[in-house]
């Protein structure tokens, strides 16, 4: 049986596959984790006989700076769902014959493409440098237990099984980056032929089109559940309650997104001086991560990056 031929659409652009997020966030809660506790395990079991403070501190700063590394992907996954969101009232307000609706939102889903296409080549060097920061710790653990012969033999042994897992989960990763990067390159750089559709309307192009991105959408709105857990698995540090009595595990993003949620109007966007110019749809650039004073500058810095567009280029 030979694969389908994947889906063209003449007018609208498809999302990238929603899978390759739901493995990434997988990678982490599942190769990441239990392979940084295998590392414990195998340096605590070398030391039995020789305790050495130092290997451990090594192993510990290698931890907490996977761990920094690993948060960046929050970002990552903000703009993602931006795109999506704003892909999605793209089609929403097509649908419903609001020209300068479809135009702003358009316009901000190309702008954020952009973003997006830099921050996947971000975060495959993210993953990178995770795998480069392991091969150094255990390089450096290896060199620091030198004396001890059997415990040094025991934690070679154990720490080849997981780095080797962690560069084959890397890589694939980061091959499902780069692809993604390739689907928002041609995002940021497809222009929408309004003219065209509405001279001659592909209404079932554009369902599928919405179809595909809602469940894109779905896909990315939920790989924040559990961050703060993820984190501390992998710092190796104990679990941070801060949920509710009924779910005891973390406050969903949900009810974190409740708690801090910036709107900011398009047309401000494009000219943030001026406060008469015409309605035009909200953008609604919510998060509430787990670090709010790292986090809380993130959309601020998007729209740095994107204003110079809206003030210089025209939306059609």
């Amino acid at each position: 049986m030979t694969d389908p031929l994947p889906l063209v659409l003449t007018h609208f652009k498809l999302p990238p596959k929603h899978q390759s997020y739901s493995h990434i966030r997988g990678t982490l809660d599942s190769v990441f984790v239990p392979q940084f506790k295998s590392l414990s395990s195998a340096l605590q079991a070398a030391q039995v006989t020789q305790p050495s403070p130092h290997a451990t501190r090594i192993l510990q700063e290698a931890r907490k700076a996977a761990t920094d590394e690993v948060d960046k992907f929050w970002n990552y996954f903000e703009i993602v769902e931006g795109i999506a969101e704003r892909y999605i009232e793209f089609l929403v307000f097509l649908s419903e014959g609001n020209l300068e609706g479809h135009r702003y939102a358009y316009r901000v889903a190309c702008l954020l493409a952009r973003a997006g296409t830099t921050d996947s080549e971000k975060a495959q060097q993210v993953m990178t440098k995770i795998r480069e920061g392991i091969e150094s710790a255990i390089s450096r653990i290896i060199s620091t237990i030198s004396d001890n012969k059997e415990g040094m033999s025991l934690f070679i042994n154990e720490s080849s099984k997981v780095l080797a897992e962690i560069v084959g989960a890397t890589d694939v990763c980061n091959e499902l980056l780069r692809e993604s990067r390739e689907e928002f390159m041609k995002l940021e750089n497809k222009d929408f032929d309004e003219e065209s559709f509405l001279r001659d309307p592909k209404w079932e192009e554009h369902q599928i089109a919405l179809q595909k991105w809602r469940v894109f959408k779905k896909t990315v709105g939920g790989l924040w559940v559990g961050w703060s857990e993820l984190k501390d698995d992998i710092k190796g540090e104990q679990k941070q309650f801060t949920g509710s009595d009924n779910n005891p595990r973390e406050d969903s993003r949900d009810a974190k997104k409740d708690r801090a949620t910036t709107n900011i109007s398009l047309r401000n966007v494009r000219n943030p001086n001026t406060s008469n110019m015409p309605n035009g749809p909200t953008v609604s650039a919510s998060t509430t991560p787990p670090s709010h004073k790292v986090k809380t500058s993130f959309w601020q810095k998007t729209l740095r990056r994107i204003m110079p567009c809206f003030s210089s280029k025209p939306f059609h």
